[in-house]
């Protein structure tokens, strides 16, 4: 028997009309809702538009009947990614990226049409149910001014109140968009700003091009990251055990794929879920570790799509020895253009037994 079985599907967000919905971040409030924010577009990255949403479920993610629009700026594409964080004080944050194709003028070396994006976070004191701005974009010393730079992945809250959260993007001074560089950044005034980092990949030619990364915290206390490469299109991990201060070497996993979600289940074994990207297939695979993110056993895949352009999981624990996960499935044509859906699974975890 695998360790975790699919109890249940349900779609969270789709119509009236075609549009590209993706990226969805899910948390769990101190009330026991669960909170989806996602973004709502024409097209993956091609055209400067995007909405955040966010949709919340009473029932455990069986039907989610509340939904609206929180983010939206005329010229840019508005979206986020897993990392909704719900801190000890109850309030969410929720990392807005905004996005748009630069210019020749702006985009100099880089070139008319360059991806520039800059995320900030927001925080809601009510459960997801209204949204404040909570600090200026990150703008991280190392990131090129004409390229992209956000953060990715679960907000972790330290002894003492200090926030930490991955952050990757485009190197200041190279010339090859695709590289990347990885890091660690802190604040110690609840998310309002960034100004401390450290490095899990520095290089500006890393062929790896680290990019998306979750954390987790471990139970002798390390942290383990587990980074999308992509130049290998492989997950890697690292870990830390100074609070991220300083990571061990990334090193590849056995699990074929990006955009990675991390969650510590109830039996001790770490998930993670992931966008599974092979020769052979695209969708939505899953792996679990019983050795603190050593080795993984590699299960069976929960969607499978019809393109890269799908997944991007987010996870959370229910109550019992359940699981939930978010996903976007594969574009579908329409006469209205290309449609995807959010959609949720309920899954029962068997390592507990």
């Amino acid at each position: 028997m695998w360790p975790l079985e699919v109890i249940r599907e349900v779609t969270v967000a789709a119509g009236p009309g075609a549009a590209h919905r993706a990226w969805p971040a899910l948390e769990r409030t101190h009330e026991g809702d669960l909170v989806v924010a996602y973004k709502a577009g024409p097209d993956h990255h091609q055209t400067d538009d995007g909405v955040l949403w966010v949709a919340r479920s009473e029932d455990g993610g069986l039907t989610w009947p509340f939904r609206r629009p929180v983010v939206a700026e005329p010229g840019w594409d508005v979206f986020t990614h897993h990392g909704l964080t719900r801190l000890r004080d109850g309030s969410l944050l929720l990392h807005r990226v905004r996005a748009r194709h630069l210019g020749t003028d702006e985009a100099g070396a880089a070139g008319a049409g360059a991806f520039f994006a800059r995320g900030a976070f927001i925080r809601s004191q009510d459960g997801g149910r209204t949204w404040m701005p909570h600090g200026a974009d990150l703008r991280m010393p190392f990131i090129s001014a004409a390229g992209r730079g956000f953060c990715y992945g679960k907000v972790h809250e330290l002894a003492g109140g200090r926030l930490i959260v991955p952050f990757y993007g485009t190197p200041v001074g190279s010339t090859d968009e695709r590289q990347r560089v990885l890091a660690i950044v802190r604040s110690d005034d609840g998310g309002r700003s960034w100004r401390e980092h450290s490095f899990i990949s520095a290089s500006r030619s890393s062929p790896l091009r680290p990019s998306e990364t979750d954390l987790l915290r471990l139970g002798d206390g390390r942290l383990l990251a587990v980074a999308r490469a992509n130049g290998r299109r492989w997950l890697y991990r690292s870990w830390s055990a100074d609070d991220g201060l300083s990571w061990s070497e990334l090193e590849p996993t056995a699990m074929p794929g990006q955009s990675p979600a991390l969650l510590a289940l109830e039996s001790g074994a770490i998930l993670c879920a992931y966008r599974e990207r092979t020769a052979a297939a695209f969708g939505l695979g899953c792996a679990v570790s019983g050795d603190d993110g050593a080795t993984w056993q590699i299960l069976d895949s929960l969607y499978a799509g019809d393109s890269a352009d799908c997944a991007y999981p987010s996870l959370v624990q229910l109550p019992g020895g359940k699981v939930y996960c978010v996903f976007y499935t594969s574009p579908q044509q329409t006469a209205n253009g290309p449609n995807t859906e959010i959609r949720g699974l309920v899954i029962a975890d068997r390592t507990v037994t």
